[in-house]
């Protein structure tokens, strides 16, 4: 394969690809060194694919990036927080007077009737609500 054409340069599974981000200085995880591999046994015989696998199998290379796959473990405490919201929801739906506006806090499921909802920043950066604008407190 001639050593300027765009696959040898820039397909994944091309041994030039690995030379062009080691070249360029871009990360090289794992999960590369292991596709190179499969995609062509021969890629083995490269000296600098050879330098990546020791690296790798001293785990000094950086493991593949993005969203971890889900545990079975994740999966229960999800479904157990969703149930849980939806099980607040409910019961503040059946509390709430019919047509009253519903007033959420991160904190807390609560609801208040009031006029009209304004909320302010607090300093923790998270929302609070505020007094309704019809309720006025002596300073």
């Amino acid at each position: 394969m001639e050593k300027s054409s765009p696959f040898y340069l820039y397909h994944p599974d091309s041994i030039g690809w690995l030379h062009r981000r080691h070249a360029g200085g871009q990360e090289i995880t794992k999960a590369d060194i292991a596709r190179l591999l499969r995609a062509d046994p021969a890629n083995g015989d490269d000296p600098l694919w050879k330098e990546y696998a020791l690296k790798a199998l001293e785990s000094r290379l950086p493991k593949k990036r993005g969203r971890k796959p889900m545990t079975p473990e994740y999966k229960l405490r999800l479904g157990l927080a969703a149930a849980d919201v939806e099980e607040r929801a409910a019961e503040t739906r059946r509390l709430a007077p019919r047509g009253a506006p519903v007033q959420w806090s991160i904190a807390a499921v609560t609801w208040s009737p009031v006029s009209r909802l304004q909320t302010k920043s607090d300093r923790s950066g998270g929302l609070r609500a505020a007094a309704p604008s019809s309720t006025r407190f002596p300073h």
